[in-house]
Parts: C-alpha cells; sequence; structure tokens
C-alpha cells in the first residue's frame, strides 16, 4: 500500500477513534444538565427559600473548592477519586452543592412549616431515602463522578467532624471531603442568608459561628480554608443578598 494512503488510512482511524470517545462524553454532559436543570425546577417548586439557601450554598462552595484544589494539581488519596484532575471533581463538588438539600422534597413538608418530631425524623431520612430515590431517579449512573460525589453531598453534608452528626454518625475523614466542604459552605449560609422566619447574622457574626464549629462541627483545615478567602465570602455575600449572582449555574 502507498505510504500516503497508509498515513491516510491511519489518520482516518485514528479520528474515528477520538469521535468515539467524545460520544459518550458528550452524551453525559447533557445528561447531567438535563438532571440538573430538572432537579432544580424540583427543588423551586417545592419551596423557593429552600432553592435560593441551595444557590448560595454553590456559590460560596465554589468559593472553597477553587481555593482548595489551587493548592494541589490532583486530589487527596482519601477521596478515592483514582487520580481524577481537580478541575474534574471542583466541577462534581460545586454541581452537588447546587442540589445538596434535594432530598427533603422526597420526605418534607414545606420547609417554612413547623417541624413536629415525626417531621424531625423525616428530615434524617431525607438524607438517605430521599437523596437515593430522587438522585436515582434523575440522574445517569454512567457519570460515576458526578452521581457518587452528589450522592456523598446529599447524604453526608450533616455529618460532624467530632462524630454527633447524621444519618451515619461518621467523624473526621471518614466524611467525604466533598461533604465536608459543602458542610461549612451550607451553615455559613443558613446563618448569614435570607430567611423567612428570622433575621440573618452579620458576615462577621457568621464568621464566629464556623469558627466556633472547628475540629466539633467542621474539618478543621476548611475553618483554616474559610479564614483565609473570608473577605470573599464577605463580598460574595453582599452581591448574592442584592440578588447578583443568583442564576450562577455550575
Amino acid at each position: 500500500m502507498d505510504t500516503k494512503m497508509k498515513d491516510a488510512k491511519t489518520m482516518g482511524m485514528s479520528a474515528v477513534r477520538h469521535t468515539t470517545r467524545l460520544v459518550p462524553s458528550l452524551k453525559i454532559w447533557k445528561a447531567r444538565r438535563e438532571a440538573f436543570e430538572k432537579m432544580e425546577k424540583i427543588n423551586r417548586q417545592w419551596n423557593v427559600e429552600s432553592w435560593l439557601h441551595q444557590k448560595r450554598t454553590g456559590v460560596y462552595t465554589r468559593l472553597l473548592t477553587e481555593a482548595l484544589f489551587a493548592k494541589s494539581e490532583r486530589l487527596p488519596a482519601e477521596t478515592g477519586s483514582g487520580g481524577q484532575t481537580v478541575e474534574k471533581n471542583k466541577g462534581a463538588i460545586v454541581y452537588a452543592a447546587y442540589l445538596h438539600d434535594v432530598g427533603e422534597t422526597a420526605e418534607l413538608p414545606d420547609s417554612t412549616s413547623t417541624y413536629t418530631s415525626m417531621d424531625m425524623d423525616m428530615l434524617i431520612s431525607h438524607h438517605t431515602i430521599g437523596c437515593g430515590e430522587i438522585i436515582d431517579s434523575y440522574f445517569d449512573r454512567e457519570d460515576t463522578l458526578y452521581y457518587r460525589t452528589l450522592g456523598e453531598v446529599c447524604r453526608h453534608h450533616h455529618e460532624r467532624w467530632d462524630g454527633r452528626g447524621y444519618p451515619d454518625v461518621l467523624s473526621g475523614t471518614e466524611i467525604p471531603l466533598s461533604a465536608r466542604i459543602v458542610a461549612v459552605a451550607d451553615a455559613y449560609d443558613r446563618v448569614s442568608g435570607r430567611q423567612l422566619n428570622r433575621k440573618p447574622y452579620s458576615h462577621e457574626r457568621a464568621a464566629k459561628a464556623i469558627r466556633a464549629g472547628k475540629g466539633k462541627l467542621f474539618d478543621p483545615e476548611i475553618v483554616a480554608l474559610f479564614d483565609e478567602i473570608e473577605e470573599q465570602f464577605y463580598d460574595s455575600g453582599k452581591a448574592l443578598s442584592k440578588g447578583y449572582g443568583i442564576r450562577q449555574l455550575v
């Protein structure tokens, strides 16, 4: 066979292989986006306040992940990422933060209501039954990184560093890194964000609450990171309180 023809054939086969590799990625990306939009719609229809809280938590999570992973090109071995690049994992964690309370929609009454003791049991179950039901209903299991990360964050963001959280009473680094990051972002917005039933804390008071939880509620390293970028939290909080950035998507 002519050398030029061989080269052309080789290049053609290479292009086919390259295209074949890209097709699943495009399929998964579209499925991921569709799942996000469907779950966001569920959140928004169920309770606008909860939906806005999750949006703000996503913004704060982005700040923490970008600061944390700027220090390393690859995630720590504890994440079980198999050497995945930071950029991929960072995106998965922020994606999950935007949907971290989606399990509530399967189990709970409207979050503006007063909870009974039975409702509190249901609150705990939203991290187990609710998360599993919603994620399995809308998410593509072939998208293993995002599927796993969303499950970790949804289930474990109320675990505590000292082992007194729920639903699985994990402690320390038993808690997935993704959930430990979201836990700080979630708590910050819980006390500083707008809520129908109470006046929000000032940034200073919210930051003090985060520091008070160091080594008890939260991973000490994540709290130390929060200290380093506290001004970014303050600036983002001001912008979000005015409605800026709330439509930011992952």
